[in-house]
Formats: C-alpha cells, structure tokens, sequence
C-alpha cells in the first residue's frame, strides 16, 4: 500500500473511531472547504512542486477548524495529532527505506536520508547551512 493509501486509511480509522457511522459525511463536508481554501491561499495560484506538496495540507487545516467547531480546541488538537504523526511517519518511513544503504553505516544511512528529504522529503523547500563544528 502506497503512502497516499496509508493515509486516508489513518485518516478514516481516526475519524471513525471520533465520530462513528458519521465520519464519512464529517470528511466530505471538509473536502469542498479544503478546496477553496488552496485555491485562496498563495500556493493555490501557481502551479509548482512547492504547491504540490502544500496541497494536502489544506484538508488537515480544514479538518482541524470543523474538528474545533464540533469538539473544542483541545480534543480537536488531540484528533489531529492521531491523524498528523501517524501520516506523518508513514512518509518519512517511506523515504528511508529508499536508501540502500545497510545498516552496518549509520551515519551514511544518516546522511542519504538526509539528503533524500531535501530532494523529495518534507525538508525540501528549506534553505539550510550547514557547519563544521571543532
């Protein structure tokens, strides 16, 4: 199962779990909202890798504000949190099992993964400087 599968299996068992037989009405009333909040936003504008990659984002920002309106800032941070870290991991988990490097070389490991999130992870539309410290 591919990682965009993953996380709309998450994102359903999540919300399932929250809000029972309802939860499939809860996520395609978020959807449409999602949508035009994208569409509003800077990235919504142009057509680019960094708007990609900001997309999806939309729908948990979406979620969260009608997770709040129905539950509160606390338990809709906490549902949230259920959704975010576990996607959020399947991604990264991703990622890493594209290095093949064994694991006898952690640091080398380390440093591909490294510098495979600057290519096509999280990280890379980061400006970054590294330094040598003595």
């Amino acid at each position: 199962m591919n990682t965009k599968n993953k996380k709309w299996v998450i994102i359903k068992k999540v919300l399932k779990r929250e809000l029972g037989r309802t939860w499939f009405f809860f996520l395609f009333k978020c959807l449409l909202p999602s949508k035009s909040l994208f569409k509003n936003s800077r990235w919504g504008k142009v057509k680019n890798a960094e708007s990609d990659f900001i997309k999806p984002y939309s729908l948990a920002a979406t979620l969260y504000i009608k997770l709040k309106e129905k539950f509160g800032k606390e338990r809709a941070f906490k549902i949230m949190r259920n959704i975010i870290v576990p996607v959020g991991c399947n991604q990264q988990t991703a990622l890493l099992n594209l290095i093949d490097i064994s694991d006898d070389e952690p640091m080398k490991r380390l440093m591909a993964f490294n510098n495979l999130m600057e290519k096509k992870g999280a990280t890379q539309f980061n400006d970054r400087q590294y330094a040598i410290i003595p």
